[in-house]
């Protein structure tokens, strides 16, 4: 999934609503979607198990944490 370039893109919790619903998702890009900050309590993609390869570059993200992709077990491309 590609929602690149958006960066108008809200992440809000009607937003988290609808990843939950892609938790076998493998591929996502979330290049320049202003996203500024990562939460492992609240975040979506911690709930995105089979998760493969994330993007989140061109992003204004200052602190990740280890505990922000806890479950990401599969994980190869962050």
């Amino acid at each position: 999934l590609d929602l690149s370039e958006n960066p108008s893109l809200k992440f809000n919790q009607e937003n988290f609503k609808f990843f939950i619903r892609l938790r076998l998702i493998k591929t996502l890009k979330l290049s320049n979607v202003n996203l500024s900050y990562l939460n492992s309590n609240n975040f979506f993609i911690s709930n995105l198990s089979r998760l493969e390869y994330l993007d989140l570059s061109v992003n204004r993200l200052r602190h990740i944490k280890e505990l922000d992709f806890k479950n990401l077990n599969d994980l190869t491309y962050l």
